[in-house]
């Protein structure tokens, strides 16, 4: 059941000419695993952790409570639309990623945010109105 360790914490990292298939999830043997998931929401990135500092999963309540704080803090404006750049094509997705690296550290924190998180959950008003655009 190999694959069960890449079901959580698990992304693919854009490289030239192939992606990387990382994973930050590991069994409790070899050390913590990322507590939190990302949540995305009117173009911003939050980070909600999911699990206390006992090791203790948060309670749907408190889950709920930080998901409607972070969609309160969202209103507005949308943020910079980062996301939308994994959808490039793989090169060119991984040339602006890392160039995103290279401008700010923030930026390289954010990244590892997203890509180590348990999983991403994403709340998007946006809806295509040609199915085509689905595929």
């Amino acid at each position: 059941m190999d694959q069960s360790l890449r079901l959580f914490c698990t992304t693919r990292v854009p490289d030239q000419g192939v992606d990387r298939l990382v994973t930050a999830f590991k069994p409790a043997s070899k050390g913590p695993c990322p507590t939190h998931l990302t949540f995305l929401c009117n173009d911003r990135i939050f980070k909600i952790e999911v699990i206390d500092e006992n090791d203790e999963p948060i309670t749907p309540p408190e889950i709920q409570g930080q998901l409607k704080a972070a969609m309160r803090m969202a209103e507005g404006a949308p943020g910079p639309g980062v996301s939308v750049l994994t959808a490039e094509e793989r090169d060119t997705w991984a040339k602006l990623r890392d160039r995103l690296i290279e401008l700010d550290e923030a930026n390289a924190y954010s990244l590892d945010v997203v890509e180590q998180s348990l999983f991403c959950l994403t709340f998007d008003d946006a809806f295509t109105t040609n199915h085509g655009e689905n595929l």
